[in-house]
């Protein structure tokens, strides 16, 4: 609902009026009429105004008048109203440019007072904007009913398409159709289409604007975006037959979206007092503080937990701090369950069934009974998936399998030490009974034997390595692999025999040490192993 040029023309007062050029701008919307007895108006003129004027202070400059044309235009005005008493006949060029910039020129009567022109015409805005109000009052009535009915955003949906008589859907924060309406007709395909524009647009940090006017093929599309704490939690389109989204269908959508923002508030406060459940009982058995397998099973079970026997998963995010910093809470609490929603997807696509509980930057996860080379498998498939997808690199801990809820403090830990070994280790996924010596040695709490140890064995080679910039240290690793035997040594390094006896010889002068000796290439890849976590 709007007052345009055309239908303000038709009010007693500018009835009396005429166009005398700009009449393609007649459709132009009038929503606030001011007066103008300065020279320099530019700056104070506003969108959709309509400017009355004697003319008197610009009388008989003509580049004047084609200033005021232009920055009538620039700001998207209704047009001008102007007596032509202290001019005659308005300037050709200046109606000209009218004409071409379609700004609506009208001359008013000389006899006739300006305050026959305001009042009925602020008396039609007033009566559109108090229609505006009562249409407004009458939306938010029926979102506010449908929230406290608890409709959920399949109620909000279709009731836009109710209100509106257009199709329409609702997405998630990453463009996920959530759902839609009417279910005649198939959306998806057209979303598909204009899916990139709208990415685009979500992505496009520049633009503060919650609206998107899209043309498809099928349709002229208007989406709106719905904001919980300052940041879009939700997308809702429109899907018009043309080019005919009016104000009063725009009032609709911003009640709706206003709808949206109220659900995913509620559905984020009942999924963190779920969590926080979660994470209190988790807690409270890897702590110990329950010792009774029928409480912990009675707590786990109300919860809705995976049952016991299971293995846990434990999932971390690697730099969490740097990965979050400059983002809003909103955002790194989209980025945590983006990172849980990727997770749960690999699981559910490998028919794992499993309970996840996150806390801050990580994720357990109690898996159903499955051998531990799938689970490594599956772990390697989340960090790859969530590396493409996020740019995020996770580190994974598996543990053994456990028959009891109480015994899940035993599968934590075994997942935590072995997320441990993995990042010291550079290795994405770790078992933990493929790393037993790397816990009993991460785990003793005396490590000056084990480094006099490396200072014995490694790390003079290390040392020469590095102030040399040679490989001796893989040299060492391959003989070790290949329990002494020089020729298998040999032919893992691509190198001539000689070169290799070459080679063995300065590593023995560097350490003290003969090779040749099996207890000292055990000790060697001992080393080998301590060098990584100590």
């Amino acid at each position: 609902m709007r007052l345009t040029v055309k239908q303000a023309l038709s009010i007693e007062g500018l009835n009396r009026c005429k166009v005398v050029a700009g009449k393609n701008g007649l459709s132009r919307e009038i929503s606030c009429v001011d007066t103008m007895e300065i020279r320099d108006i530019g700056p104070w003129l506003k969108e959709k105004e309509l400017l009355l004027t004697t003319g008197y202070s610009i009388q008989g400059d003509s580049a004047k008048l084609i200033e005021l044309i232009e920055s009538l235009h620039n700001v998207g005005a209704a047009g001008i109203a102007i007596k032509t008493r202290f001019w005659g006949t308005l300037p050709e060029e200046a109606l000209a440019l009218a004409e071409k910039l379609s700004i609506p020129v009208i001359t008013i009567p000389d006899e006739m007072p300006f305050v026959d022109l305001l009042m009925p015409l602020i008396q039609a805005i007033l009566d559109i904007q108090n229609e505006m109000l009562k249409f407004s009052s009458k939306i938010h009535n029926q979102f506010t009913e449908l929230e406290l009915s608890g409709g959920g955003l399949e109620g909000i949906v279709n009731m836009l398409y109710e209100l509106l008589s257009m199709p329409a859907i609702i997405t998630d924060r990453n463009l996920k159709i959530i759902t839609s309406a009417p279910e005649t007709i198939d959306l998806c395909n057209i979303f598909e289409n204009i899916h990139t524009d709208l990415q685009l647009w979500a992505n496009d940090s520049n633009t503060n604007s919650d609206v998107k006017e899209i043309r498809s093929d099928q349709y002229y599309v208007v989406g709106r975006k719905a904001r919980f704490k300052g940041d879009v939690c939700s997308y809702i389109l429109i899907f018009c037959s043309e080019a005919r989204f009016s104000e009063m269908h725009m009032v609709v959508l911003d009640h709706a979206a206003t709808t949206a923002a109220l659900e995913y508030s509620k559905q984020d406060a009942i999924r963190q007092r779920l969590s926080r459940m979660d994470n209190n009982c988790f807690i409270d058995i890897i702590m110990r503080n329950i010792k009774s397998e029928a409480e912990a099973q009675h707590r786990a079970q109300n919860l809705g937990w995976q049952s016991p026997p299971f293995s846990l998963v434990v999932c971390d995010i690697n730099n969490f701090e740097e990965n979050i910093r400059g983002k809003s809470e909103m955002e790194i609490l989209s980025l945590k369950q983006q990172v849980e929603e990727y997770i749960r997807h690999i699981m559910l696509k490998e028919k794992i069934l499993c309970t996840i509980i996150s806390k801050s930057d990580s994720f357990s996860s109690l898996c159903a009974s499955v051998n531990a080379d799938e689970l490594v498998a599956i772990g390697r498939m989340i960090v790859k998936h969530v590396q493409e997808k996020l740019n995020i690199k996770l580190y994974v801990g598996v543990s053994t399998q456990v028959g009891n809820y109480t015994d899940l403090w035993k599968a934590y830990e075994e997942a935590t030490d072995a997320l441990r070994i993995g990042r010291k280790k550079l290795e994405n996924v770790v078992f933990i009974e493929d790393v037993q010596f790397e816990r009993a040695v991460m785990r003793d709490e005396n490590k000056t034997y084990y480094q006099q140890f490396l200072y014995n064995t490694v790390a003079k080679l290390e040392e020469y390595d590095r102030i040399n910039n040679t490989d001796l240290m893989h040299t060492l690793l391959i003989l070790v692999e290949n329990i002494g035997v020089r020729s298998k040594t040999a032919e893992a390094l691509f190198l001539h025999r000689n070169t290799l006896l070459s080679r063995i010889r300065r590593i023995e002068e560097i350490t003290g040490s003969d090779l040749s000796q099996g207890e000292k290439l055990i000790e060697f890849g001992i080393a080998m192993k301590l060098r990584s976590i100590i």
